[in-house]
């Protein structure tokens, strides 16, 4: 009788004390779990800002990146009209020579074959002498101005 009612309320308060103790324990797993997620949350949020400033650098260097290519498309561009030119002004100076080379030669053979006519030689002389004044001119106006460094 009492020995069994004692037994019996013993194992009623074992029980009680531990469902309490396993209250406890799922509180504090829950509260262990609470803290876990918000520093996972706090570590995600670090990371996605991280994130977000590596995007900016490297939008900021592709903008760079494309600025130096442009300036140097320009100046190639700029290097291509110049050779034109210098091209250009050679074959001008290549025409001026030729005909410094014709009129050279004329003078020479109509030296040969004049008898004493220097008027013919005058002239011719002068001639080449307008053209070798050309010739200094073309040099000149192509001289291709140095290259800024």
């Amino acid at each position: 009788g009492v020995r069994g009612a004692i037994l019996c309320a013993a194992q009623g308060v074992a029980r009680k004390q531990k469902t309490a103790e396993m209250v406890l324990d799922v509180e504090g797993a829950r509260r262990k779990a609470s803290i876990e997620q918000n520093d996972f949350a706090k570590q995600l949020q670090d990371q996605q800002q991280k994130c977000s400033q590596d995007v900016e650098e490297l939008e900021h260097r592709v903008e760079l990146l494309e600025t130096g290519l442009q300036k140097n498309g320009e100046e190639l561009e700029k290097k291509d009209q110049e050779l034109v030119e210098a091209h250009l002004a050679l074959k001008a100076q290549e025409q001026v020579v030729k005909q410094l080379q014709n009129t050279l030669s004329s003078v020479f053979t109509n030296q040969q074959h004049s008898s004493g006519n220097q008027t013919s030689v005058t002239s011719e002389l002068a001639s080449l002498f307008n053209v070798a004044s050309q010739l200094l001119q073309a040099v000149n106006q192509s001289r291709i101005p140095p290259h800024p460094s």
